[in-house]
């Protein structure tokens, strides 16, 4: 097994960068010199520096419940789905977050998603396989009466707590603040502590 560290060394001004290219993974770890520490996300709508900013939406209802289309054995890297609900899922909707087996056999098990095409509705004849990080495998063969779920990393889709909703009526977790102004679709680092 392979021992990486976890966390990216910024460098002082590093944590103010934007890209319109993805260079982590969702909700990877940064930290300056000084001990501040920040997530790596992308923003879903325009925010300015010193922004609270709210994390990905909880999952939906399509999300649970999915039914395994196709078994699959110890050791596989992905697994072949269907939507629960009646609204299909975008591809990669869930990319750095988690697909979970919540019933039936093989319960409990929890794999990472790498990516996956846009998921179909119930009733859809063939799967959508998602698939999981290098190394993640399933552990205990699933069936198709096993039940899953998929549940978006929390850095995917950053926004101005603000644009979101009030204190009162919030559905979606403050995950940290900006360190720069953001355009919609850019990747940037996310300051959570220090």
């Amino acid at each position: 097994m392979a021992s990486f560290p976890y966390t990216v060394v910024l460098f002082y001004g590093a944590e103010k960068a934007l890209s319109t290219t993805k260079t982590q993974k969702f909700g990877t770890m940064g930290e300056t010199p000084d001990g501040r520490t920040f997530r790596y996300g992308q923003a879903n709508a325009c925010f300015e520096f010193g922004s609270l900013l709210d994390g990905t939406s909880p999952s939906t209802q399509a999300a649970l419940d999915m039914a395994v289309t196709s078994a699959a054995p110890i050791g596989a890297d992905h697994i072949q789905v269907v939507s629960a609900g009646s609204l299909a899922i975008n591809a990669d909707a869930a990319v750095d977050g988690f697909l979970y087996v919540n019933d039936g056999t093989g319960q409990g098990q929890l794999f990472r998603v790498r990516t996956h095409a846009s998921i179909a509705t119930t009733g859809a004849t063939t799967g959508t396989n998602v698939y999981f990080h290098p190394n993640d495998t399933v552990r205990v063969a699933l069936a198709t009466s096993s039940l899953v779920g998929l549940t978006a990393n929390r850095y995917a889709s950053v926004a101005a707590a603000s644009a979101v909703a009030a204190a009162t009526a919030r559905t979606r977790k403050i995950v940290g603040v900006s360190v720069s102004d953001a355009l919609a679709s850019r990747f940037c680092w996310v300051q959570t502590g220090g």
